[in-house]
């Protein structure tokens, strides 16, 4: 069987699990290792189904000895099987990791003789990778209940982050439906990995250099609908799990009868609602400081679906509001439905300096469209007048659009100061006419369209760095930080917004730059909205082979990312041949073993080497089989993935899918 063949067959088997997250994990990389963690995660892709495409989630053998009423691998099932060796998938790994297909591996295995056996196989590719290829990007694995303790210790030394799911709910489902399986084993290998995590905490606060032990922790698997129970068997399973074995995520796959069962032949597919409706409680679990009790109880079992569960608790406890702004706490703040945490801190952090008001809201980019029933804002109500409990839950079921806003900062006949472009000739700019900011237009001289009354402002080094020590001495090193990363935005009029918020700043201390004041809030957005396409291009960018063993990729941003797509990726690749193109600027990162500059590109000859294909139709058909053909959602996909992302995806571009098989390349 082919390398293509297989990856289709094994990747299709995994696609029911719905763990998809590489974050959590800060993994260093080192000089001659390959990759690293990313605390926050990064999605490489979007799946037909609307999923985020982070890791390559395969399975190790979709071969198994259970026979589990409801899994599509169980042994009675009449279904194609494959095999992966541990090099094939750490050389898939390293490929596409190498191209920016993927975070990471995610790799679970159907239980091949016995769980002892099982690990060894999937320990020994976390081996290969970490130790002859010295990977040190994100590797998440399953670990197979009833394998020997020093088994689960071994792979937790490899590993960023383990699972063992605990499949259903309630404990008698699992006799029913998985008999095989036992929440004892389950459960002793959850509890034997928290005292490792616990024990390793403890160990670094004496031993600098202690080994990692699951730096990501451990998250489990909860199947929805596949028996008669309730939301809240389901969120009081997950929280005792949370207490008792410290987990970082439950997930909840929604039910899906893809196999014939006499146990499940008469339940359908669990509606996609009731699964979003779950994640949103397990959400208000974690971080929101809500108890499953709070949520919902004996007599009240089940979430109505129509409305988010913290919306349904508000109206249930409608006694408790309407809250004011101005006076609640922060942790009263996150329990108002439409307000979330970081909102709650904008509130906290805008009110120390005057009243809020409602426009004051709109201004930080809060909606009060779900927060207007629920609050009062400097003592005025805006929320709709309802009968009662039950009309305000009928009506709240409704949804409404989101608005926008835009600011106006200029009139016309300003002088203009214009200078050459560089940063340093801005922090020039703020020196030589900081009396006048207010006064004037900022325009550099590549983007000058104004033909008024102008002045041309040399670069001066020294100034400069007497700015740039002035302003992190006086506001502060990160205000600094961040007003390079605005400067680098695309934001109409930035070089004059940047420099009046920064007089302000001096003038007012650095609270300024939190505010609701019209030149802050638009910083704020030239720093939010380049973090955000700079961190998406971390994920979307893709590499390809070229002449002389390069690998090359080419993008198209708003931002000038360039900068940060370079630090990245050097970071993670120091040992290899690179070039990072940026179209619009002509503009090129090139690094050959760690050595680096960036160049101006004239004209390109790029020419694929001869194995490029393969692997773009290896990582096509990986594409393709991730996603569940019964959850399709081509608007989310496009809603996470828009369709200017989609012009140097080779996913999306499919000039050469042939589905062709060729021998792997990559050699130790």
């Amino acid at each position: 069987m082919d390398t293509l063949e297989k990856l289709k067959i094994l990747t299709d088997a995994a696609k029911y699990d719905v763990s998809c997250s590489s974050s959590g994990s800060n993994r260093k990389n080192s000089s001659k290792g390959l990759g690293n963690g990313h605390i926050a995660g990064i999605c490489h892709s979007w799946s037909e189904d609307g999923r985020c495409i982070s890791l390559l989630k395969i399975l190790f053998t979709n071969k198994c000895i259970y026979d589990c009423e409801y899994c599509i691998n169980r042994s009675s099932n009449v279904t194609k099987r494959a095999e992966f060796s541990p090099r094939e998938v750490a050389d898939l790994t390293i490929n596409f990791y190498k191209r920016n297909y993927i975070e990471g591996l995610f790799l679970s295995s159907g239980v091949i003789k016995n769980p002892n056996y099982t690990m060894e196989l999937l320990i020994k590719t976390a081996d290969i990778l970490r130790n002859e290829y010295h990977y040190n990007g994100y590797i998440h694995m399953k670990s197979i209940p009833g394998a020997d303790s020093d088994l689960v210790k071994k792979m937790g030394l490899l590993v960023d982050r383990m699972s063992v799911n605990v499949e259903l709910p309630l404990e008698k489902s699992l006799k029913i439906l998985a008999p095989q399986k036992s929440i004892k084993a389950i459960e002793s290998s959850m509890d034997f990995a928290n005292k490792k995590i616990v024990q390793r905490k403890n160990e670094i606060k004496l031993y600098k250099h202690t080994p990692k032990f699951l730096p990501a922790g451990q998250t489990t698997q909860m199947i929805i609908g596949a028996d008669e129970e309730s939301d809240f068997d389901i969120v009081s399973r997950a929280e005792n799990l949370y207490d008792n074995y410290s987990l970082k995520r439950v997930f909840y796959s929604a039910f899906v009868p893809v196999v014939k069962s006499e146990f499940t032949k008469d339940i359908k597919k669990a509606p996609l609602l009731r699964e979003h409706r779950l994640y949103q409680a397990d959400w208000l679990l974690r971080f929101y400081g809500f108890k499953s009790s709070d949520l919902l109880n004996e007599k009240n079992r089940n979430f109505d679906l129509r409305i988010a569960p913290k919306t349904d608790w508000a109206i249930n406890n409608i006694s408790k509001f309407p809250m004011e702004i101005n006076k609640a706490s922060f942790y009263d703040l996150i329990k108002i439905p439409g307000i979330g945490i970081i909102s709650a801190r904008k509130i906290v952090n805008a009110r120390k300096y005057r009243k809020l008001e409602y426009w004051h809201l709109k201004a930080l980019n809060i909606s009060v469209k779900k927060a207007r029933n629920f609050i009062t804002v400097n003592g005025k109500y805006q929320g709709l007048k309802v009968k009662d409990q039950k009309d305000l839950k009928e009506r709240m079921s409704l949804s409404d659009p989101k608005s926008f806003e835009q600011l106006s900062f200029f009139g016309w006949n300003m002088k203009i100061i214009v200078y050459d472009g560089t940063f340093e000739g801005f922090l020039t700019v703020i020196f030589t006419s900081y009396k006048e900011i207010f006064k004037v237009k900022i325009e550099s001289e590549k983007d000058q369209i104004s033909f008024l009354d102008q002045k041309y402002i040399k670069t001066d080094f020294e100034k400069a760095k007497r700015v740039e020590d002035s302003i992190k001495k006086n506001i502060s090193k990160e205000f600094y930080y961040d007003i390079k990363i605005a400067f680098k935005s695309d934001y109409k009029n930035k070089d004059t917004i940047i420099a009046r918020l920064i007089k302000l700043a001096f003038i007012k201390g650095e609270k300024i730059t939190k505010s609701t004041n019209k030149y802050s809030i638009a910083f704020n957005k030239m720093v939010k909205n380049y973090s955000r396409e700079a961190h998406t291009f971390k994920g979307l960018l893709r590499f390809k082979e070229i002449q002389e063993g390069f690998l090359f990729a080419k993008y198209e941003s708003h931002n000038d990312i360039l900068e940060d797509l370079s630090r990245h990726f050097l970071q993670r690749m120091p040992k290899e041949k690179f070039v990072i193109y940026d179209k619009n600027r002509n503009k090129a990162f090139v690094s050959i073993y760690g050595n680096f500059e960036v160049v101006e590109i004239l004209n390109l000859d790029i020419k694929e080497s001869k194995k490029e294909e393969f692997f773009q139709n290896l990582w096509i058909g990986f594409y393709d089989a991730i996603a569940i053909k019964e959850r399709k959602n081509k608007k989310i996909m496009i809603e996470n993935m828009p369709k200017k992302y989609w012009k140097y995806l080779p996913e999306k571009n499919r000039k050469n899918w042939k589905g062709a098989q060729a021998p792997f390349l990559l050699q130790k």
